[in-house]
């Protein structure tokens, strides 16, 4: 081999010297444990040990390895010029070069021995590593504080060379009963660390108890609680269960960072109104309000105030009730969570409303006029118009109201006919202009009528008053509740048909249709076969006649005929993950009963979301789910409790030390081929090197 492959071949063998040297020391390393220096602990030391204890060694050889000479080829006319040129191959490597050379090896090393800038307090005992962490929706607003516990947990696991175990708190997606992960080790453990996201219902701490439970270990384990800081039934008994089986080290967010719960709102004729909850209440707090559409755009924004010792405060939108009817969602600014967003169905929307006023006889400025009772329920609930046909049809309508003393020009029916046809719904009332006009082939009735009122108190010796009978499970009116104070004096009967029960929505106790409807087109025509004032009954006197009032017009919003959102289970349409983001239905996801939406119940069967099809929607949020929101309690003395905060200050030094040892690489070799005259040079005035296989140094002047 020539003096040129020597030299390259010493170079390239003293460069890899430590790291050849760490490869036994490293598998040693492994074993030994940690070793801390200052404010650095080094994961494998005998690595650093061995490779800095080859830095002296490989020193010495770089120093006996000098820079490969150059022969220059001048043109036959330099030989006239600088005839004893002073300039010479140095016989030893210049010491910048020496220390870049013995800083890669160095760098190598410390990486290799896996360096820890202000590590995380080594835990306690030397049993296994359990790890709980909480799950449930409070858990998504600093849902990454919970991921770097966990990975902080695994680390130091793998650093002690000991098991780990993960127990989430809430139950599973896909309706699993809750359990705890088995002891694995470090690797496998953040495999089954991707798994564990949050999920948008309470965390359930019974059945972590219960998992608990379980448990025995030979020797002490260290407990790690990832905690919400959201109490619970069984938060404590859980706590105390924990610290029976080691060391106890509780995490709680910072009280400014806690899960915020939102209330489904109040809705007025100008305002909605939103109740906003927090777990503590010792420092004052901020949030910012934003109501949205269904596209998700931003409508209108509120703030909320929270004063020191206020656990609920209350955001107000004054919005247009255009505006206000377009809103489908509010949610808070910066808060990721179920508890962060509510979901509005038709019971917030104040649907435009109009009352038809012309017609001979037809005064708004009496108390006694029928329209007054209909305004008086409907006021504070839609967005309620008066006018002609004419001008109520400017502009859009859920319903549209006809008492009985408003009369109908051909072309006003014709035009109220075509807009129920496009999807309107007509609610009329009954009385002696209708008992005595009525048309057989009058379609702005769901049914024929037989002509003349009906006096109910002489249908029957002995009957006395008409009672309303309850309402069918199928009727738009099955949730309203019925006054046993309302009695019916008169009414226009229905002729009989076969699908008379069909279009009846509400009946009195002898079999009397009192409600008719009956679909006309995409719309619908409803009739009360009494009067909306108090010539023929006091039904406009009750809260009865408010709710049914406010149940038309409800489904003039697409309550489908057959009931449901009023009594039949609604299916999953689209649900919230813990994030407070829209996915689609797990398998486990169950229709919406009557009974969840009494109790409120959240979980995998029915997570909070839209349930229904894309026409008939109900919400279901999350607050109904948590009937108290307070903080976790005080922990027993011998429980550490920490912040997350407090565990940002390790830094793993690892990939920044090896990165610099190829850097560092990179550099000398870049130093190596300039100075073989492998990389291009600048100027035209400088010679050509090149190197030669047989160059040595010049032999020193006598």
């Amino acid at each position: 081999m020539s003096d040129d492959g020597d030299s390259l071949t010493k170079k390239f063998n003293s460069k890899v010297l430590a790291g050849l040297l760490a490869i036994p020391a490293a598998a040693a390393g492994f074993a030994l444990g940690k070793f801390g220096v200052g404010p650095l602990e080094f994961t494998n030391p005998l690595v650093m040990a061995a490779g800095m204890g080859a830095l002296p060694p490989i020193w010495e050889m770089l120093k006996s390895v000098p820079p490969k000479p150059w022969e220059v080829f001048f043109p036959a006319i330099r030989l006239l010029f600088n005839l004893h040129s002073e300039d010479q191959s140095p016989a030893r490597m210049p010491l910048w070069q020496r220390a870049l050379g013995v800083s890669i090896p160095f760098f190598l090393t410390l990486g290799l021995a896996q360096p820890h800038l202000h590590p995380d307090k080594a835990l306690a005992g030397k049993g296994p590593i359990l790890t709980v962490v909480n799950n449930g929706w409070g858990s998504g607003p600093n849902w990454t504080e919970r991921v770097d516990g966990m990975k902080r947990a695994i680390d130091r696991a793998e650093r002690e060379h000991r098991p780990i175990l993960l127990l989430p708190t809430a139950q599973p997606a896909d309706g699993s009963p809750l359990k705890l992960l088995e002891p694995v080790s470090a690797a496998e453990a953040r495999r089954m660390m991707q798994d564990i996201k949050p999920e948008p219902w309470p965390s359930d701490y019974k059945a972590a108890l219960d998992q608990v439970k379980s448990l025995s270990f030979k020797e002490p384990a260290s407990v790690v609680w990832l905690s919400d800081d959201q109490n619970g039934p069984g938060a404590l008994e859980l706590a105390q269960q924990l610290k029976s089986i080691g060391r106890l080290t509780v995490f709680r967010d910072d009280e400014s960072e806690d899960a915020h719960l939102l209330v489904p709102p109040d809705a007025t004729a100008d305002t909605l109104t939103v109740s906003v909850k927090r777990p503590s209440a010792a420092k004052p707090d901020v949030v910012i309000l934003a109501a949205s559409d269904e596209f998700g755009k931003v409508l209108a924004q509120t703030q909320v105030d929270f004063k020191e010792g206020e656990k609920e405060a209350k955001g107000t939108f004054k919005v247009p009730a255009e505006v206000q009817n377009q809103i489908t969602g509010v949610s808070i600014l910066g808060e990721n969570s179920a508890g962060a967003k509510i979901m509005l169905d038709e019971r917030w929307r104040r649907r435009p409303v109009g009352v038809v006023n012309d017609g001979a006889g037809n005064s708004y400025s009496s108390l006694l006029n029928q329209s007054t009772y209909v305004e008086k329920a409907l006021g504070s609930y839609v967005d309620m118009r008066q006018g002609s046909v004419d001008d109520l049809l400017k502009r859009k309508m859920a319903v549209m109201i006809m008492t009985d003393d408003v009369g109908l020009s051909e072309s006003s029916h014709k035009k109220i006919s075509d807009w129920v046809n496009d999807g309107g719904t007509l609610l009329r009332f009954a009385g002696p202009n209708l008992a005595a006009q009525a048309k057989p082939d009058d379609d702005l009735l769901p049914v024929q009528l037989r002509p003349g009122a009906h006096e109910i108190s002489n249908q029957m010796a002995g009957t006395g008053p008409g009672k309303l009978d309850k309402f069918d499970p199928s009727s738009p009116f099955a949730n309203v509740k019925i006054s046993p104070d309302i009695t019916i004096d008169k009414d226009v009967l229905a002729q009989l048909a076969p699908d008379l029960d069909q279009k009846t929505w509400a009946r009195l106790k002898d079999g009397t249709p009192l409600v008719t409807a009956a679909q006309h087109g995409k719309g619908w025509v409803v009739l009360v076969h009494t009067t909306a004032g108090t010539d023929w009954s006091n039904l406009a006197l009750s809260d009865t006649f408010i709710d049914m009032m406010r149940a038309v017009v409800s489904h003039s919003q697409g309550v489908s005929p057959t009931g449901e959102g009023t009594g039949a289970a609604l299916p999953p349409l689209k649900v919230m993950d813990g994030r407070g983001q829209f996915v689609t239905p797990d398998m486990a996801a169950q229709p919406l009963t009557e009974d969840v939406i009494a109790s409120g119940k959240v979980g995998p069967a029915n997570p909070p979301g839209f349930y229904g099809n894309e026409s008939v929607r109900q919400a279901h949020n999350l607050a109904g789910g948590v009937p108290v929101l307070e903080a976790l309690p005080n922990m027993p003395n011998d429980v550490a409790s920490a912040s997350y905060n407090d565990k940002k200050g390790e830094n793993d030094l690892t990939g920044p030390m090896l990165a610099g040892a190829l850097t560092l690489l990179l550099i000398d070799l870049a130093v190596i081929l300039g100075q073989r005259g492998l990389l291009p040079r600048q100027g035209g005035n400088e010679p050509n090197f090149r190197p030669t296989a047989a160059a040595s140094a010049p032999p020193p002047k006598p």
